[in-house]
């Protein structure tokens, strides 16, 4: 059904109309900007008030409080804090008292000691303090010292002319000022406010200013609030304002009405006063306006204007505190309401003058939006980039619509198509994508893809489609050679002027197919960001439709090209990137098990056996494993970790990597023991001689010499076998050990020299004498290393780090019951793991590959959550972790280049696993899978020694 007709009208009516309702509008505007000019002129009078009462503060609390920061430095520094006899610090007691009766803002003088004991000086200016300290009442000080070890608190009281009244001892006082903030906060370099708190002892809200001196003590004045809050009023008491000083935490340190202080110490309120616990509609109000800035503001208030503002107060010591303020504005405001009558009555007068001038102006313009019409139908063509295509009552719009109208077609096909080709990630179907629209747009027989080749020599057909024949395979197809001079002229033409290439059919070279003889064909050049051709979108037709390719599609056609070879180079940075990345990450691994020459190709079979178990899991169509599946992003993460799974190991020294014995270090320690094994031969030998200089030895003293020798060989020997650490270390052999220990030998020599400074610091200055006697195995405190960078410790991992990097004491090492690692060395081995994952955090990963460092670093996780760095359970651990746990596992297992194991063969490889399937520590099903699929015979087949393949039973090995 046709659309319903509308009735238009001249353009000049409507743009009369659109003038008219435009000038109502700017009016309206300049007389709103008038009023707020206004506005800004009253905000502004008020800056000036507001500063006053600003400085007016800084200068009051200055003036009242400036002294007192002078007094704490000068006592934080004095002989008070020096002074260590509780009792003897009463004598500073008078000189205090003297400062209060000076300072009556100052409620107290106090003394905190790093032992916990104090000393404080009060003011007594009230009836209600003499009863709570339970004192005279012609009191007007006390003074009360603290004896930490005694629990005693020593209170004296003294009248006006600072004559002692009354001592009284009060006995089981624990009062701690160390667990004080304004203790805790003390600073050395100068005095400072504290946060506001409730003084129990006196039952009053105040601040201590407060400064620590250099052996821990810290002296201290306390303020009452209401005391802050009367300077605070005596600012301004004839204004009509009201002001609030705050901190940047909202803390209240003075407010214009003090009794607000009173009433809360009345109440025994202990919490800190917040602002927004002021209960007063224009306080609230003002504590809004913090989050625009120091800049007044308007707001109402009971129904009057007042003009609000937070200004910056910064303190004696440049501590910096909030003042919030608030003054009336009526006075101001009656003068910008009359300018704002004003200027509305001008605005009248000047849109009634300009109407008949809106409407000759419209007459004028209506002429080129006319002529515009023509120029709009060139858009049908895809000459012009976008418009706007309403149906309108403007008679000439309505035509330009009209001519738009056809365009619209070509214009969705063609954002259809940039859309796919923009969610398209795959270049082969990006490039088929773009020949097939190309194809249908111009009703063409034939389309063709070429790129140029890395050699920059041809153009590589990587997509062709005829209509009769359909899509070709491009590597059958002919590439088009750059260097044959018969295209000489359109080589240039293409590569050089960038322009593209129609060619006659009766001219078209043998390699490029066509579907008729008769076809012609145009090739348009690919241009890439930096203006380089970098391939061809290729056209064949026949003279039918040379029109509609040549002429009225041409536009549609570069432009289409131009972006196809934007996105093609994005697609094809994407594809050098990533296989760039894989290959960085296989050089990784490569270099980690470059780096040990014992570790083999760890880390390159590890991926392999990790996505060979995987995709088992994944072709399976029964069982456990029948919704399993990975999309590319989760095998391309997989592949990633994997390949990263030992990225850690860059980390740990190559001696802790390759350690094969248990007292080797940078170098096999049991030849420093097999030296001393012969110094105590030779000292045998020595012996005798030394009792029979000169004389001739007896059959009977050479056999007891070398029943001695031979005894010291079988020690060494058995040495020699447990420094192997191949086999357990069993309580008989430990014994033996322990015994050949107790051997000693003398040395003449002191071990600390030739050593550097390093291994000197770890003497600790201790005092060696030669000769002396030492074991012949000895764990001195010089073996103990120290870490050279404290290690990070993090809560989230199970596996800690412990007190010393390393223990290279020759009993300690010897005595590992199992393998060559001591616990130091094991947990270096282990923390490669907290390095992957650390590491691996720390690289952007993009968000389809967010899992990399969970995957890489959870192979050495168990199902039980026992395992190590995070104690991960297998309900959190995803299905590649665990079976790259497998992996890890057989592939150690039957490596044959450990330096600290035989290499096992693989039913020996499999026992071992069923067993930790058996304990907890593998994937049961995954395992059950790894044997069932022969995932593990084919790895083994393909990477390790064929001597090491037996016969295999699965069924021995699965769970019954």
């Amino acid at each position: 059904m046709p659309p319903k007709r509308l009735k238009t009208l001249p353009l000049h009516v409507h743009m009369f109309i659109m003038f008219v309702t435009l000038v109502l509008l700017v009016c309206g505007v300049q007389i709103w900007i008038t009023q707020t000019s206004l506005n800004k002129v009253l905000l502004e009078a008020n800056e000036n008030l507001f500063e006053r009462i600003a400085s007016e503060t800084r200068s009051n609390m200055s003036f009242h409080f400036g002294p007192t920061f002078s007094i704490v430095d000068a006592y934080s520094s004095g002989e008070l804090t020096r002074e260590t006899d509780p009792n003897k610090r009463f004598a500073f007691a008078p000189e205090l008292m003297s400062l209060l009766s000076a300072h009556r803002h100052v409620l107290s003088f106090k003394a905190a000691f790093p032992d916990g004991e104090w000393l404080a000086v009060a003011r007594v200016h009230n009836g209600e303090l003499r009863t709570r300290m339970q004192i005279d009442d012609i009191a007007e000080f006390a003074a009360f010292s603290y004896n930490v070890h005694t629990k005693e608190l020593v209170q004296k009281s003294y009248d006006a002319q600072l004559v002692m009244l009354d001592t009284k001892v009060l006995k089981n006082i624990i009062i701690d000022p160390r667990i004080a903030n304004w203790f805790r906060s003390s600073s050395h370099i100068q005095a400072q406010v504290s946060e506001p708190y409730f003084m129990p002892i006196i039952g009053r809200s105040g601040v201590t200013i407060h400064r620590k001196s250099l052996n821990g003590t810290a002296f201290g004045a306390d303020i009452l609030l209401e005391e802050v809050s009367e300077v605070l009023q005596n600012s301004d008491k004839n204004r009509d304002a009201l002001r609030v000083m705050y901190d940047d935490d909202f803390n209240v340190y003075g407010y214009s009405q003090p009794e607000l202080f009173k009433v809360r110490d009345v109440l025994r309120l202990r919490t800190t006063l917040k602002l927004s616990d002021i209960n007063h509609p224009l306080i609230s109000s003002t504590a809004n306006v913090v989050e625009f800035g120091p800049v007044a503001k308007e707001i109402s208030y009971d129904g009057e204007k007042w003009v609000v503002k937070i200004d910056k107060v910064k303190g004696t010591r440049n501590q910096v505190f909030n003042l919030a303020m608030a003054v009336k504005s009526e006075q101001l405001l009656k003068e910008s309401n009359l300018v704002a009558k004003r200027s509305i009555i001008g605005s009248l007068i000047a849109l009634l003058a300009v109407l008949p001038c809106i409407y000759l102006a419209s007459q004028w313009l209506a002429r080129p939006i006319r002529q515009a019409t023509k120029k709009a139908k060139s858009i049908e063509h895809f000459k012009f980039n976008a418009v706007s295509q309403h149906r309108s009552r403007v008679t000439e719009i309505k035509e330009m619509s009209d001519s738009l109208r056809s365009m619209q077609s070509t214009i969705k096909r063609f954002l259809s198509l940039t859309n796919s080709m923009a969610k398209e990630d795959d270049l082969e179907r990006l490039l088929a994508l773009v020949c097939q629209e190309t194809a249908d747009a111009t009703d063409s027989n034939s389309s063709y893809l070429y790129l140029l080749s890395n050699d920059e020599t041809c153009l590589e057909p990587k997509f062709v489609s005829v209509r009769n024949q359909g899509v070709l395979d491009p590597s059958l197809q002919s590439a088009i050679p750059l260097t044959d001079p018969l295209i000489k002229e359109e080589v240039h033409q293409f590569f050089q002027l960038k322009q593209p290439v129609f060619t006659r059919y009766n001219e078209v070279r043998t390699y490029v197919p066509r579907e008729s003889e008769s076809d012609n064909t145009l090739f348009i050049p690919l241009i890439n960001r930096k203006q380089q051709v970098i391939g061809a979108l290729g056209l064949g037709f026949d003279d039918a439709h040379e029109s509609a390719v040549l002429l009225e599609n041409r536009e549609y056609l570069e432009t289409l090209a131009a972006y196809a070879s934007v996105t093609i180079e994005t697609q094809t940075m994407i594809r050098d990137q990533r296989a760039l990345l894989d290959s960085f990450i296989q050089v990784m691994a490569g270099a980690i098990d470059t780096k040990s020459p014992y570790t083999g190709n760890h880390c390159q079979k590890v991926p392999a056996l990790t996505e060979m178990l995987t995709l088992a899991a994944q072709q399976q169509t029964q069982g456990k494993y029948a919704d399993f599946s990975l999309s590319d992003e989760e095998w391309q993460e997989l592949h990633m970790a994997a390949w990263m799974h030992d990225c850690g190991k860059v980390t740990i020294p190559e001696h802790i990597i390759d350690k094969s014995t248990k007292l080797e270090t940078i170098y096999n320690r049991i030849h420093e023991i097999r030296t001393r094994f012969e110094v105590l031969k030779r000292d045998e030998e020595l012996s005798m001689y030394r009792q029979r200089f000169a004389d001739a030895i007896s059959e009977q003293e050479r056999q007891q010499l070398q029943a001695k020798l031979e005894k010291l060989d079988e020690e060494f020997d058995l040495i020699a076998e447990i420094n192997l650490g191949s086999e357990f270390l069993d309580e008989t052999k430990l014994n033996q050990l322990e015994q050949i220990a107790a051997r000693t030998w003398q040395t003449t020599i002191d071990r600390r020299k030739g050593l550097s400074w390093e291994e000197l610091a770890r003497f600790n200055n201790q005092d060696i004498q030669v000769p002396r006697t030492e074991p012949v195995l000895a764990d001195h405190h010089d073996h103990l290393v120290p870490w050279e960078k404290e290690p990070k410790r993090e809560s989230r991992f199970v596996l800690q780090a412990g007190e010393y990097q390393n223990n290279q004491g020759e009993m300690y090492n010897l005595s590992v019951r199992r393998g060559t690692l001591n616990s130091e060395e094991r947990y270096i081995i282990n923390s490669h793991m907290i390095e992957t994952i650390r590491m691996l955090e720390n690289l952007p990963f993009p968000k389809h590959m967010q899992n990399v460092p969970l995957l890489a670093g959870s192979h050495h996780e168990k199902m039980d959550g026992t395992g190590y760095p995070l104690g991960t359970k297998a309900s959190e651990l995803p299905i590649p972790a665990r079976a790259m746990a497998i992996a890890d596992v057989f592939e150690a297992l039957t490596s044959c280049d450990r330096p600290y194991k035989k290499a096992k063969k693989l039913s020996e490889a499999l026992r071992i696993m069923s067993f930790m399937v058996r304990d907890n520590h593998l994937d049961g099903d995954l395992f059950e899978l790894f044997l069932t699929s022969g995932v593990y015979l084919e790895f083994a087949q393909q990477n390790i020694n064929s001597s090491q393949i037996d016969d295999i039973h699965i069924e021995d090995y699965l769970a019954q």
